[in-house]
Formats: C-alpha cells, structure tokens, sequence
C-alpha cells in the first residue's frame, strides 16, 4: 500500500507491505502426515513498533495433521482456530481484498492447540466436524497465563454435496447448486 500525504505543502510518502509470507508444506512419514510452518515476514505481520521492537513471532502457523483415519483426523500446533468460515479462508481466496468487519469482532484468529476434525463424516459428503482445545491465549503468547482453556466445536452440513467451499472467488460458474450450514460454539474458561 503506497500513500501519499500533502499536508501544508509538505509531501511525505510511505510504503506498506501489509503480507509478506514463506510457506513450507508437505508430508513425512506417509501421505497421511502432512505438516505445515509458514513465516510472516512482514513489519505488519510480526509487530514492528516504530521504535523498532517486534510484538509477535515470525512463526505464524507451525502444525502436524495425522490423516489417518477418515473421521478422526488430528491437528496439533499452532493454526487458525476453525471458529468462522471467513477467518479460516486464506487470504489468498478472499473475494475482496481484505476480511469483513463482522470477522474482526467475531474472530478467534490463531492459537496454540490440538484438535479432531473430518472433512468427510461418515463418508455421506455432507458432513463436516471439528472439536478443538487450545490455550487460549492467542498468537504468538510468550507469556505464561493463567489455566483458563479455550474450547472449541464446530459442525458444518452440505446438504448438495460436498464442494470447494473455503474459496470465497469463483471464476468459473459451478456446474450444480451449492450450500454450506455450520455452526460454531466456542467458551473461554477464566476469559
């Protein structure tokens, strides 16, 4: 983002770099076990302060998913907490250029936890589920806090089938009807 500021003929310019990411993904051991660890390298996304301190590690997302049974995948680490839709979809895949406002109020963003999940219950292509404990004390934590655990659960229901549905854009019209339900819960204990 490049801004341009005239102020009492005095002209200063600035250059934002708002993501600036490295991405290391792949499997060990098997397909079954996939891991990934993304850098942030940007000043946006790792805290820099102007008096040039850093708030928040440059390890964004670090996590191991074992994939071995259809309905109990296991992921541990640190990731986007699968609370709402639009937090979890890159944004690489956003329709505009930037989340909702909506998002920010209603965001649990990243966290260090473990969760169970399947992106296909039951084999029907209609279900979705994912259960989750993290620390709840959010991204980049160096701090110790207190014993207060988030808890998460989250269902979805794809009543038409299932589809690419954690992609905002679609370019190319859908050759059938699409729907996406779910529904999220999620508590905080000594928030």
């Amino acid at each position: 983002l490049h801004t341009v500021v005239v102020d009492d003929g005095d002209v200063t310019q600035g250059l934002q770099l708002r993501r600036a990411r490295l991405l290391f993904t792949g499997h060990m051991f098997g397909k079954d076990n996939y891991f990934k660890f993304e850098l942030a390298v940007s000043p946006r996304d790792i805290g820099l302060r102007p008096e040039g301190t850093i708030s928040k590690s440059p390890l964004l997302d670090w996590y191991f998913q074992f994939k071995q049974l259809r309905d109990l995948n296991v992921r541990v680490g640190q990731y986007k907490v699968p609370f709402n839709r639009q937090r979890v979809i890159s944004s690489g895949n956003l329709q505009m250029v930037d989340r909702s406002i909506a998002n920010g109020e209603f965001t649990m963003d990243r966290d260090v936890g473990l969760d169970i999940r399947s992106s296909d219950l039951g084999g029907l292509g209609m279900f979705r589920y994912y259960a989750g404990v993290y620390t709840g004390e959010g991204h980049s934590s160096f701090a110790t806090g207190d014993l207060g655990l988030m808890y998460l659960g989250r269902v979805e229901f794809l009543p038409l089938g299932m589809f690419k549905d954690y992609s905002e854009a679609a370019f190319a019209r859908p050759q059938k009807p699409q729907l996406s339900i779910g529904a999220a819960f999620s508590y905080v204990d000594e928030a």
